[in-house]
């Protein structure tokens, strides 16, 4: 399991999970094996489902920061995410919860988010699970926001003009739900798997992709096009939805 847990500032996450031995590409692929690959039910695309719902992000902007992140994957590799029908097994879940309503030992105080590494087992509960805690206010782009929406009781009006912090849900989901995949946190900064928000990628880096692509084969699509689709997605999943 990986844990990010929050600080007093907007960079101090930590993510608490396994780290990489290795810093050779070679050896770190070598050592990815042992945590396993993540197989779809159906064996051929991932199916996900967002539980429940949160008072400060919409249904909707936490659907899209999930499309996100899966773009971001799928586009480097041949894996496919689709959203589960109705009745339909979720491999991937994403679960808001509360420390205090909900019976979850695992949920501390200080956890906004946590994913469990790949469960082979269909009918483990914890399988492909995503816990979000409802506790912090997200965004899809983790700018700040109006402090009216994040305690009404203090600020009343929709324009106070004082501004408080909000995470990145695609950011911090990319992350996890790639720990979900099987890759452990990396020794070094600038890369999605970096085990510290501030030194961390948004977007994957060489050594996140060839690992990546070593366990789940590469995409068979021109750079250029690539590109131009990290292009629209990198402008999609920083302005507000």
């Amino acid at each position: 399991m990986c844990k990010a847990l929050a600080g007093m500032n907007d960079k101090d996450i930590q993510f608490y999970s396994p780290v990489l031995d290795s810093d050779e590409i070679n050896q770190i692929i070598e050592e990815d094996k042992k945590y396993g690959t993540f197989q779809p039910k159906n064996g051929e695309y991932y199916t996900y489902r967002v539980l429940s719902d949160d008072e400060e992000i919409t249904a909707k902007q936490v659907l899209k920061s999930v499309q996100y992140a899966f773009r971001r994957i799928s586009l480097r590799t041949n894996l496919k995410f689709v959203r589960a029908r109705e009745g339909e097994y979720a491999d991937l879940r994403i679960d808001f919860r509360t420390v205090e309503s909900d019976e979850d030992k695992q949920l501390t105080d200080n956890t906004l988010m946590y994913h469990y590494y790949p469960i082979h087992n269909t009918e483990n509960k914890l399988r492909g699970l995503c816990v979000v805690n409802k506790k912090f206010h997200w965004t899809s782009n983790g700018n700040p926001i109006d402090m009216h929406y994040i305690d009404p009781e203090h600020y009343p009006s929709t324009e106070s003009g004082y501004f408080g912090k909000t995470h990145d849900f695609d950011q911090v989901y990319t992350h996890e739900v790639l720990h979900g995949l099987g890759l452990p946190h990396s020794k070094k900064a600038g890369n999605v798997m970096s085990p510290n928000y501030g030194i961390m990628s948004e977007w994957m880096s060489e050594e996140d992709i060839a690992r990546i692509q070593a366990k789940y084969g590469k995409r068979e699509m021109s750079e250029s096009r690539i590109r131009r689709w990290l292009t629209w997605l990198r402008s999609a999943s920083d302005r507000k939805i």
